[in-house]
């Protein structure tokens, strides 16, 4: 078993997040997403969240 098995098991995880949204003042998880940082959906995104 690697440690990706384990994790996926132990905790229901199946991927993990290619980038966090992350609230500076509270440090709270906004938003967890695996999109490509590649692709124009990211920066359009990335824009509006700014």
């Amino acid at each position: 078993m690697t440690d990706r098995d384990f994790i996926k098991n132990s905790y229901d995880v199946v991927a993990t997040p290619r980038y966090l949204w992350i609230d500076p003042k509270t440090r709270a998880i906004i938003e967890m997403v695996g999109a490509d940082p590649t692709l124009p959906d990211f920066m359009k995104k990335l824009k509006n969240k700014l």
